[in-house]
């Protein structure tokens, strides 16, 4: 009897356990930068975009507001 509760736990940290790898990965997914790496990046990229009114100053017309 006692080795069906020991079998009954492992199988609960088993199915647990591959249930927050599975949120986690869903997490990872649904997010615009998965990473700090990508973070930093993303930033980098942003500083060196003009701003809409840096691009109507050269008689350019932005992006439409999406």
């Amino acid at each position: 009897m006692n080795s069906l509760y020991l079998l009954r736990a492992r199988i609960k940290h088993e199915f647990d356990k591959e249930k927050q790898a599975a949120k986690k990965k869903s997490a990872t997914m649904n997010s615009m930068a998965p990473n700090e790496r990508e973070i930093i990046r993303l930033g980098m990229d942003m500083k060196h975009m003009k701003t809409n009114s840096e691009i109507m100053e050269e008689g350019l017309v932005p992006d439409p507001i999406q």
